[in-house]
C-alpha cells in the first residue's frame, strides 16, 4: 500500500511514488483529511465510550427470539 499526503492545488496531480505501479491495475481513493482541531469524536460518538464487556461472545436477548421457543 502507498499512502500519499498532498494538498490538492489543481485538477491535476502528479504522484511520483506510483511509477513502480505504472501499468498495473489500481484502486485510488481520495478522502479529505480532518482539519486540525476537529473532534473525531463528533463523528463518532460511542467511540472509546464502552469500559467493560460482560460475556462478549454470549448471545444477545436469546429468550426474545420466538422460533427459539
Amino acid at each position: 500500500m502507498i499512502r500519499v499526503h498532498k494538498r490538492i492545488e489543481s485538477e491535476t496531480i502528479t504522484i511520483p511514488e506510483l511509477k513502480p505501479l505504472v501499468g498495473k491495475d489500481v484502486e485510488i481513493t481520495v478522502r479529505v483529511e480532518p482539519i486540525a482541531g476537529d473532534s473525531p469524536q463528533e463523528d463518532r460518538p460511542l467511540h472509546g465510550s464502552v469500559l467493560k464487556y460482560d460475556r462478549p461472545v454470549e448471545p444477545v436477548a436469546e429468550a426474545d427470539w420466538e422460533v427459539l421457543r
